[in-house]
């Protein structure tokens, strides 16, 4: 009996992987996620410890099935499907989350990098001039700044090199002998490291889509930093997305003469929501980490970008 029992168990088993690969054939199709299908049939629901999942009923995920083409579903292939998906302990609910990353076994990845990466956020042709005179103004100056450092570095080095060598050429009458050229010391070709940390987060945006999202790691001061990495900590340990921890607080709002719909969470809900998860105990806010995850600056206060938000988790957990 317990043979037969197994057996069953073993090709319902079957049945669905070979659901998933037709889920994920189909996916590959029309070249979206798991998220981008399915989220739509899910809603957030609130847990005591904090955390919030995106569930979807058996009906709302089926209608996604079929959404996604595979219409001709039959009652045992949904059966095998909610043997694996279903979770009794959540009124037979499927975790979404947890599907992304099944799904992710069959090819497809939990986001699409490059939709992630493109700012859905643009400026006005008027801000656009004035940040590209500011970049260009910044530029200018940064290489002035840096040719003066490079030569207040070579002239240091060259002091240090006759030094060094005077020191070591003085003859017994107390005489030196004169430097012939620089290549006789082994100072003579000194340079400074460039730091590999500085270089990580000085990458330059991989998107080659025309709005891509640059994040400003060096504008962010201890505690900012610290909150992030506990952030991203706590996500990484519970394999939950940011969108799914920050859930309802996450807003479409319009911005901008372009009238660009960006994702934003207010920053009292983003702190209120670090507070109730236990990753912060107070509600006060961190001045660096707004401007970090600002959308445009200065130029819309008391909003973060989601897509920046989640953009900087991703280089953190990556640096973990």
């Amino acid at each position: 009996m317990d043979e037969e029992k197994h057996a069953e168990e073993e090709r319902m088993l079957d049945i669905a992987e070979q659901c998933f690969m037709r889920i994920a054939d189909l996916l590959h199709i029309i070249q979206k996620t798991v998220r981008a299908v399915f989220l739509r049939y899910s809603q957030p629901e609130n847990f005591k410890d904090g955390s919030v999942l995106e569930l979807m009923s058996p009906r709302g995920f089926l209608e996604g099935i079929k959404d996604l083409g595979f219409d001709d579903i039959t009652e045992l292939e949904a059966a095998c499907l909610m043997k694996v998906l279903a979770k009794p302990e959540l009124e037979n609910a499927i975790i979404l989350n947890e599907f992304v990353l099944i799904m992710e076994n069959f090819g497809i990845p939990p986001i699409v990098e490059e939709d992630e990466a493109e700012n859905d956020y643009a400026p006005t042709d008027d801000e656009e001039e004035k940040d590209k005179e500011a970049a260009e103004k910044k530029g200018e100056e940064d290489a002035e700044k840096a040719k003066e450092e490079e030569a207040e570095k070579k002239e240091e080095e060259l002091n240090k090199t006759e030094k060094t060598v005077k020191e070591r050429d003085v003859t017994s009458d107390g005489d030196t002998k004169p430097l012939d050229s620089l290549s006789d010391s082994k100072d003579a070709n000194i340079r400074p490291e460039v730091s590999e940390k500085l270089k990580k987060f000085a990458e330059k945006p991989k998107s080659t889509k025309k709005s891509p999202i640059v994040l400003k790691f060096d504008i962010l001061d201890e505690k900012a930093t610290k909150i992030l990495k506990k952030l991203a900590r706590f996500l990484l340990e519970r394999y939950m997305h940011p969108r799914e921890f920050f859930g309802p607080t996450i807003k479409k709002e319009t911005f901008g003469s372009k009238k660009c719909k960006v994702e934003i969470i207010k920053h009292h809900d983003f702190y209120l929501r670090l507070k109730l998860a236990s990753i912060r105990k107070k509600l006060k806010e961190n001045v660096t980490l707004n401007q970090f995850l600002a959308i445009d600056g200065d130029k819309h206060p008391g909003f973060m970008q989601v897509k920046r938000m989640i953009k900087g988790l991703e280089v953190i957990a990556e640096s973990e």
